[in-house]
């Protein structure tokens, strides 16, 4: 690793072509890698052929998953030991635990980092404050800066640091010393806390002459934090004057927050010892910062659009909002703008805030790209959570209404019955749903004059209806009106009878025990008709019965159907009304007297 600390460079360590660890076995995944108190590295080998996420199986991937049988071996992963062959491995436990204070003191002087490392944590997590004497000699007096590293933290974590500890290490020829001591002050109790941060950063920077870009940056944020005084101020320009770049100026507004004018007013101050280019950087920069900090911002719109929602709707939205922050956030964001490459936005989608019964079918079906959302195409998979285990039809439309109604979305709720429906209405669904076959699930129903058919015959189809409420719908892929939850739905229809009498009407429909009861009713211009729903077996078994008869009158006719009541649970999944004119046989009359 090249660079200056700040942006790193790394460089190849062997020549091209050649590696520290390869395979040739496609299934070999290293995660990670740490040395161990042996001296020797390991690396955790996960070994799995197949490390996307889900959606990101688009099927020619899921072609080669099964091709190549990548899906198994899954419980075969490893931990790789690499040694040196030119230095023997120790086999003997270092057994840390078992030293004193003045032992652990020793070992974080060790050349070997996980023995450094176990050292800090046991006399941390031991609160061994018998060790602080010994500690802070190797931080003021070590050898090693790593030593000296360990012993400031160790120090930190004992809650035994003092000043003259910092200012004495504060001086130690590594940069990483004096990098640590001065972010180890902003831990200092606050007592005199400002006077001794500008005394040692001046010191640091002016008499000592640092010239370290890193530890010019973290003088710049530690003295950011402490700056009250003009002369602080002032002392703040110099510095970024040795570091004038973004990551100087920035790290020097850091801890500015609520002292912006003061140190733009002295920034405005001609002066001998900071640059004309580095005050007026400070200026636009500072300006700028004021200049946002005092705008009158755009109201603050609510996440979660509660208008017009009934108390338990809001009640389903507030649920769907934890759902969402543990399934769905992930990917989608809490914001709702998506993640680029991994998955779209939800806010002013047209998927969301379109037909629910679509979006109802997404989410528990899934769907495969490639699909557009606000004009974005994506090729990706996304799974549905229907048959996951995790929720219910209740956390479904919990999500759904969460999602229609928040980011500026404002679309209708969801309710738990209407994804039970679309759950029953695509059980046999096994694989996610492509664009092209939801299309069809936005085909709205086609509303037009029904005639006669061939038989004299006027057939009411579903797909032909006028539909008004809340829940009703045509559903293309079933062929059928439905869930026919609401009392306020209805299904509307204009035929055109060929004469007027009184027509036979037989239902087309399907129903299970549970539903069975409820009454319906149709209604004509001249007519009426009601009767009860019976149970078919099952919403499964369509049956065509035969329940009485409407009156019509000869050319056009407008004809509703509705509930006659309140429903207890639903009324109807409803695919034809038929209605064939009653005909009379007329019988001769005798003559008189015959």
């Amino acid at each position: 690793v090249l660079g200056d600390g700040l942006t790193p460079q790394t460089q190849r360590h062997y020549p091209a072509g050649q590696e520290l660890l390869a395979s040739t076995d496609e299934r070999f995944r290293p995660i990670n890698a740490r040395t161990g108190p042996d001296g020797a590295l390991y690396i955790a080998d996960m070994y799995k052929g197949m490390i996307e996420h889900v959606i990101f199986l688009v099927p020619w991937i899921t072609d080669q998953v099964k091709s190549r049988d990548l899906l198994t071996g899954n419980d075969l992963g490893r931990i790789w030991r690499i040694v040196s062959t030119d230095r023997p491995i120790s086999h003997q436990s270092p057994a840390l635990s078992k030293l004193d204070a003045d032992g652990l003191v020793r070992e974080l002087n060790h050349p070997n980092g996980w023995r450094r490392d176990t050292a800090q944590r046991l006399l941390v997590d031991g609160h061994l404050a018998t060790a602080v004497p010994a500690l802070t000699a190797l931080a003021c007096q070590g050898e090693s800066h790593l030593g000296r590293l360990h012993a400031l933290w160790t120090l930190d974590g004992l809650g035994a640091l003092d000043w003259p500890t910092l200012t004495q290490v504060a001086r130690h020829e590594h940069p990483g010393v004096r990098v640590a001591a001065l972010r180890l002050m902003d831990k200092m109790d606050r007592k005199q806390w400002r006077a001794r941060v500008v005394e040692e950063i001046a010191t640091l920077v002016a008499e000592r002459g640092e010239t370290d870009l890193t530890v010019l940056q973290q003088a710049l944020i530690t003295l950011s934090a402490a700056a009250t005084q003009p002369d602080d101020y002032r002392l703040l320009m110099e510095i970024v004057a040795k570091r004038f770049d973004d990551f100087g100026r920035t790290a020097a507004l850091t801890g500015l927050a609520g002292r912006e004018a003061a140190c733009l007013k002295v920034a405005m101050q001609p002066s001998e010892s900071v640059p004309k280019a580095v005050r007026e950087a400070f200026i636009h920069d500072l300006s700028a910062l004021i200049e946002i900090g005092t705008a009158e911002g755009a109201p603050v719109v609510p996440v979660v659009n509660y208008d017009s929602l009934t108390a338990e709707e809001v009640k389903r939205a507030k649920l769907g909002a934890g759902k969402y922050a543990t399934l769905c956030a992930s990917c989608h964001q809490s914001h709702g703008l998506g993640t680029p490459g991994v998955a779209p936005r939800l806010a002013a989608s047209e998927w969301v805030t379109g037909s629910p019964e679509r979006l109802a079918q997404i989410v528990l079906r899934g769907l495969i790209g490639p699909v557009k959302v606000n004009g974005e195409e994506w090729n990706l998979h996304m799974p549905g959570i229907g048959n996951s285990g995790v929720v219910d039809d209740e956390d479904i439309s919990a999500i759904m209404t969460y999602i229609r109604r928040s980011w500026g979305n404002a679309a209708t709720p969801v309710a738990p019955d209407l994804i039970a429906a679309e759950r029953k209405a695509s059980a046999d669904r096994k694989f996610p749903w492509t664009v092209s076959e939801l299309a069809g699930k936005k085909v709205a129903n086609k509303p037009a004059v029904i005639g006669p058919d061939e038989k004299g015959q006027l057939v009411l189809a579903a797909k032909a209806a006028q539909l008004f409420g809340k829940r009703l719908r045509y559903h293309p892929n079933l062929d059928l009106l439905g869930p026919w939850v609401n009392e306020s739905d209805a299904a509307f229809w204009v035929v055109d009878a060929p004469a007027t009498g009184h027509y036979r009407v037989d239902l087309h429909y399907a129903m299970d025990d549970k539903n069975a009861g409820n009454t319906w009713r149709l209604e004509s211009d001249t007519g009426a008709l009601d009767g009860k729903v019976i149970s078919t077996g099952g919403f499964d078994q369509f049956v065509e019965r035969g329940v009485g008869f409407l009156e019509l009158k000869k050319g056009s006719n407008r004809i509703l159907m509705r509930a006659d009541g309140k429903l207890d649970g639903e009324l109807i999944d409803l695919r034809t009304i038929r209605l064939q004119l009653r005909r009379y046989r007329t019988v001769p009359r005798k003559p008189a007297g015959s």
